[in-house]
């Protein structure tokens, strides 16, 4: 499928150099941990994209999950992976 995306291709690399740079910005200033910004982008769209991809899955495994409840989940995972929330 992804051979029928070319032509998204430019847009979307620039659109991730944009956010590269602002999560790089961060970086610098010692806002968030020093990582590789390419790949925390790639781990987000990763842990979002499976919920979209085998909802049917994951219902069948762990029963129905609302975006609430895994947003709630997710997004404090992102954060302290990035040095964001502390417990």
């Amino acid at each position: 499928m992804a051979h029928n995306l070319g032509r998204y291709w430019p847009n979307a690399r620039t659109w991730v150099q944009k956010e590269v740079g602002i999560i790089n910005g961060w970086i610098a200033r010692g806002l968030m941990k020093p990582m590789n910004a390419h790949l925390l982008l790639m781990h987000i769209w990763a842990m979002t994209q499976h919920h979209a991809d085998f909802a049917l899955q994951v219902r069948h495994i762990c029963g129905p999950l609302d975006r609430e409840a895994v947003a709630n989940e997710l997004i404090p995972f992102i954060l302290r992976g990035c040095g964001l929330l502390r417990d």
